[in-house]
């Protein structure tokens, strides 16, 4: 998963979360939504599905660059438990149960 960014005055703006499966690629645009969290949201809503319980998602500069970005609108979605070696985020632990009463767990490498 990476997201790409560009500058309105002195704020960094997402306009583009992007992510790959295995399989296919999933493209989320700002041209497509009302406004960066909501795009956001969406894609990150896109992969808390059964299909990706208990896989591991990697993110492009996570640890340095998008968690700015993320750790807020996951909050928002699932329970986040940090992993921290050294004083550095190292993964993120994500629990969600679903509508229908099964847990999924994702687990993002940074």
């Amino acid at each position: 998963m990476d997201i790409e960014t560009y500058m309105e005055g002195d704020t960094l703006v997402p306009f583009l979360i992007c992510y790959y499966d295995g399989i296919n690629s999933y493209v989320y645009g700002l041209w497509d939504y009302p406004n960066p969290e909501s795009m956001i949201l969406d894609c990150l809503s896109s992969i808390f599905i059964r299909k990706y319980n208990n896989y591991r998602v990697y993110f492009h500069n996570m640890a340095k660059f998008d968690i700015i970005f993320l750790l807020k609108y996951l909050v928002k979605l699932v329970e986040v438990n940090p992993i921290i070696i050294m004083g550095k985020l190292y993964k993120l632990i994500l629990n969600m149960v679903l509508i229908t009463n099964i847990k999924l767990q994702l687990e993002i490498v940074i």
